[in-house]
């Protein structure tokens, strides 16, 4: 069921945001521009952390990453693992209770900081402490999640998320086993945010972002614009290609 159940989210993710290959080279020479989408309604806060409709959730899939996404694809393909801001898929020990991953080098957030290793720590810290709606299921099985649901305010995952930034590695160390912990990895409530990203709900305040995209202007009266991340670089097109609009605006 809970196989299923990650499925259909990911099938809410992907639908109607990728096209076909044929759509997509025809659509390379006619890159820029801006498109225009009527909500139909409201997404709720802007915090990825936060947010768990699916309007928000498609939203997200050009602006923020996690370690790893669904491959931007049609069909079965779109229900691929990939590796986004990690390097590679993780090498997993200790009978399937550790995950270490290899963080991409050069990559930047829109507003011009380096994403690093204390970013991801911090991030899976912030699930927490934020008390995102998944923080309970998705990711309760991570060590020292029990003691960041029971105290949300000190959360640090002691030795359940462990960086190394001289190696340049993430390690994520879970109770169990859990087949379906890259898919739930993939999800928006898992994207890196800055480390100094509040522990609060940011509601109508953008946050930095990695992707193709950013979030530029929001007025949750009028519409919210996104544009174009200077700093963004693909460094995969299964993960987070590069757009085609320079602009798309939600209203």
């Amino acid at each position: 069921m809970k196989k299923l159940l990650l499925a259909a989210t990911a099938a809410a993710l992907l639908a109607g945001t990728w096209l076909a290959p044929a759509q997509a080279e025809y659509l390379k020479e006619h890159r820029g521009g801006t498109i225009r989408l009527l909500a139909r309604s409201a997404a709720g806060t802007l915090d990825p952390h936060i947010n768990y409709t699916d309007q928000g959730w498609q939203m997200y899939q050009p602006i923020y990453d996690g370690l790893v996404a669904f491959r931007k694809a049609e069909g079965m393909d779109g229900f691929t693992i990939v590796p986004d801001l990690a390097e590679a898929l993780p090498q997993v020990s200790n009978d399937g209770k550790t995950f270490t991953f290899k963080l991409r080098k050069g990559i930047k957030f829109s507003s011009g900081q380096d994403l690093g290793v204390k970013d991801v720590v911090a991030s899976f810290q912030r699930i927490f402490k934020v008390s995102g709606p998944t923080s309970g299921t998705f990711y309760a099985g991570i060590v020292g999640a029990d003691k960041c649901l029971a105290d949300t305010k000190s959360c640090t995952l002691e030795g359940g998320v462990v960086g190394d930034e001289a190696a340049g590695t993430i390690t994520i160390n879970i109770t169990k086993p859990d087949a379906e912990l890259l898919y739930k990895l993939a999800l928006p409530h898992a994207v890196v945010l800055p480390a100094d990203t509040p522990a609060e709900d940011m509601g109508s305040k953008p946050i930095p972002s990695t992707g193709a995209y950013m979030i530029s202007a929001f007025d949750p009266n009028k519409g919210m614009t996104v544009s174009r991340n200077p700093n963004f670089k693909q460094w995969s097109e299964e993960a987070q290609p590069d757009g085609y609009p320079d602009v798309i605006q939600y209203d």
